[in-house]
């Protein structure tokens, strides 16, 4: 059987139909990866972010354990020769005694 004029286009309209809904169930697959994308790059932004916070903050506080540490050492220093200085004229009267 042969088909006529109008049964090709009326399996061609078929035909294109299908592709055009083929197309538009992956057109949303698309637009859904490229909102996953999105998202994706937003996150790793964040990270980033979020990363050098944490290195600067690390940082920060080993600045302040090394000054602590600085201002101890600099107390103790200061109270031992307060010390001693208090202790200069006791030495001093009981040699000269």
């Amino acid at each position: 059987m042969k088909k006529t004029g109008k049964e090709k286009e009326l399996k061609q309209e078929e035909e294109q139909e299908q592709v055009l809904e083929e197309i538009q169930e992956t057109v949303p697959e698309n637009s859904e990866t490229a909102e996953l994308e999105n998202q994706l790059e937003k996150k790793d932004e964040e990270l980033k972010e979020l990363k050098d916070q944490f290195q600067r903050l690390a940082a920060e506080f080993d600045n302040y354990k090394k000054r602590t540490v600085k201002e101890k050492e600099r107390l103790y220093a200061s109270s031992v020769a307060d010390v001693a200085a208090a202790f200069i004229p006791v030495v001093t009267i009981s040699i000269w005694r």
